[in-house]
């Protein structure tokens, strides 16, 4: 994976402070990026790994204060406009502190390494935190993720280094499960791409980063592509006066036509509202494309159309190989558009 590790170790050890000030990340993104903005939103406030610490984050600028950090995801030569502190960008940001830089003139490319940039850095800020904050006996899902001596106090250049060598690892271990997760779903993946090419509308859905990966996929999907998570009156209408589990199943029984296709996401493979999506998609006589981790859950065996798994228990690993797997499929597909 094309990412610079010393580059995200140096912006979580900034971010790390700014949080144990009361500072908040705030994430911006335009184009394509925006997807991006609203993950990392979620990512912190609404943590993946049980056990840690909600960390305050939003989406937008405008009430930046003091303590509060900047984070841009730009693509294909996007203008950063204001001031930035932390940029994932596939061009040069002279104006931010600290660059993560992209892979420059392949938009898959880009896209997948700035989502496993904001995963990681989501991780190493947790390490730094546990180190600065709660000393010794940290979470041993990230204790495994980065193996380093974990002190009370400072951040001692040690610990940076250690940081640094197990954040090349991880970025190794992450481009060998996308690469797995490719040829293993090669048959599947070759039968999404059909039905995205042939679908005259797609209907994408997911909850929480797997919501902002699905309006990711419909944005790149151009005019075909449409994200039933945006919709959020519609959502929370649902949710609040029938059940969250039929926002999705709900939308399709009216908006859905002959012809169309459905791209489900979910990272265990088991949530209800998903299930309950399909079921009504394959009711509908719609293509049906899942995409999950772990085995696969209740998703693997609903006779769908195509159902590409990830076989990982990391919930980051998870969404960064099934980004890539439809990617994949937007290619083959001949679907793409420019960020």
């Amino acid at each position: 994976m094309p990412v610079a590790a010393s580059a995200l170790v140096s912006a979580a050890v900034e971010l790390a402070g700014a949080f144990d000030r009361g500072g908040r990340l705030l994430a911006v993104g335009e184009g394509r990026a925006a997807a991006d903005a609203r993950h990392i939103a979620v990512e912190f406030l609404h943590p993946v790994i049980v056990g840690k610490r909600a960390l305050p984050a939003a989406v937008g600028a405008d009430r930046v204060g003091t303590d509060d950090i900047v984070i841009a995801v730009a693509y294909d030569g996007a203008v950063v406009r204001g001031s930035v502190d932390i940029a994932l960008a596939d061009h040069p940001v002279p104006e931010a502190r600290h660059v993560v830089e992209l892979p420059a003139g392949d938009a898959f490319a880009a896209k997948e390494a700035a989502l496993v940039s904001y995963h990681v850095l989501w991780e190493l800020v947790h390490v730094f935190l546990d180190e600065t904050v709660n000393g010794p006996g940290g979470d041993a899902e990230l204790d495994a993720l980065y193996p380093m001596l974990y002190r009370a106090g400072e951040i001692t250049d040690a610990a940076i280094a250690a940081a640094t060598a197990s954040t090349e690892d991880k970025l190794a271990e992450t481009g060998a499960v996308r690469s797995r997760t490719l040829t293993d779903n090669a048959e599947a993946i070759d039968a999404a791409a059909g039905m995205l090419g042939d679908a005259a509308t797609v209907f994408t859905f997911g909850n929480g980063g797997s919501a902002t990966d699905a309006a990711d996929l419909a944005w790149a999907l151009g005019p075909k592509g449409w994200a039933l998570c945006d919709d959020i009156a519609t959502v929370t209408a649902l949710a609040n006066d029938v059940s969250f589990d039929v926002v999705f199943a709900r939308q399709l029984a009216t908006l859905a036509r002959p012809g169309d296709a459905v791209v489900a996401l979910s990272t265990s493979g088991t949530s209800p509202n998903i299930l309950a999506g399909l079921r009504e998609a394959q009711r509908l006589g719609l293509g049906t494309i899942g995409l999950a981790g772990y085995d696969g859950g209740a998703m693997a065996t609903a006779g769908l159309d195509a159902c590409c798994v990830v076989d990982s228990t990391s919930i980051h690993r998870i969404q960064e190989s099934y980004v890539a797997a439809y990617d994949e499929m937007i290619r083959r597909a001949g679907l793409v558009r420019s960020a």
